[in-house]
């Protein structure tokens, strides 16, 4: 939102980075069951105000997902 604001390219990269960082955590959640678990409980210890964050770290994730599928599509010709 701040890129948005801001409305640099600094800001963006910013952005960006964010996001890229708060996907690599949900990733990290995900494979690592203890952590997980831990994230779950600060969800539940703050009223579920991650739940917007976990929305958006998944539709992130999926569309990387998408991409990477397409991109190696696209080189193998299938």
């Amino acid at each position: 939102m701040l890129s948005g604001i801001l409305n640099s390219e600094v800001a963006i990269h910013v952005n960006i980075a964010i996001m890229r960082t708060f996907v690599m955590i949900w990733k990290y959640a995900l494979e690592h069951k203890e952590f997980n678990e831990k994230l779950l409980e600060r969800e539940a210890n703050y009223d579920k105000k991650f739940s917007d964050i976990y929305e958006a770290l998944n539709y992130l994730i999926k569309k990387d997902e998408k991409e990477t599928t397409q991109k190696e599509r696209k080189q193998t010709g299938y």
